[in-house]
């Protein structure tokens, strides 16, 4: 799968998770379980873009190198990615 098809495939799962989570609103749980998924799909995508950015020339290697680097930085800071 290439990046750009990855990325919509991400967006599609967050649309369908937004969705869902208001359909559901009510069962606290299931709710809880799914804004897990959607903060990793929101990380994934953030990683997506990045790369993305460095396929298409707007970044060069270097700073796709450090953004990732950045990012999987904060990630792990922040106790990502969350394990339920």
């Amino acid at each position: 799968m290439s990046v750009v098809e990855a990325h919509a495939q991400v967006n599609k799962q967050i649309d369908d998770l937004l969705a869902t989570i208001y359909l559901v609103r009510d069962n606290n749980e299931l709710v809880e379980r799914l804004f897990d998924q959607l903060v990793n799909d929101l990380v994934e995508l953030t990683f997506l873009e990045t790369h993305l950015d460095f396929e298409e020339g707007v970044i060069d290697l270097r700073d796709f190198q450090e953004q990732i680097a950045t990012l999987t930085r904060q990630c792990r800071a922040m106790g990502l990615p969350h394990q339920s």
